[in-house]
This record gives structure tokens, C-alpha cells and sequence, in this order.
């Protein structure tokens, strides 16, 4: 729904509503303006609502995590223990 691009118009807009510096229905309008109207007036006002949600950022998963994933997801290359077919 929303490019990285729109993450710095989102939360800008967002605090501002938060903070009471601009009103929501403002805030909805020129969001959509904002993204060439590739925003709905309804997905905008979703993404002013869930603002703090894209304070954080895109992070790739830790090594621990990817070191596990790799281990669970990789395709055995030695047979069983005690058999001679896979």
C-alpha cells in the first residue's frame, strides 16, 4: 500500500495531527496531495491513524534469526541416522 518514499509524509503528518498543529481532515487531504493521488481519501486517513507504525525502521532480520531460518529451510544433504535412503 505505501512506498518507503510516503514514511517521512506519513509520520510528518501524523505527529502533526497528534501534536493538535493541524487537523485531521487537513492533514488527510494534503497526504493525498502529497502522493499524486495514489493515496485514497480512506487509506490516508488509516495511514494518519497508525503514524507511530512507520517510526520504525525497515531492519533486516538479526544474524541469530537468519543463522536458524537458513538451518530450518536448508535441504538435508546426509541421510537420516541409521538409514540408507532419505
Amino acid at each position: 500500500m505505501t512506498d518507503t518514499a510516503y514514511r517521512d509524509d506519513i509520520v510528518f503528518y501524523g505527529s502533526r495531527v497528534a501534536a493538535g498543529d493541524l487537523d485531521r481532515d487537513a492533514a488527510v487531504e494534503q497526504l493525498v496531495e502529497v502522493s499524486a493521488h495514489r493515496l485514497s481519501q480512506r487509506d490516508a486517513r488509516q495511514l494518519i491513524d497508525t503514524w507511530q507504525g512507520y517510526l520504525t525502521p525497515n531492519r533486516p532480520p538479526a544474524p541469530a534469526r537468519s543463522a536458524l531460518l537458513r538451518r530450518l529451510f536448508t535441504r538435508r544433504t546426509t541421510n537420516p541416522k541409521g538409514t540408507t535412503t532419505r
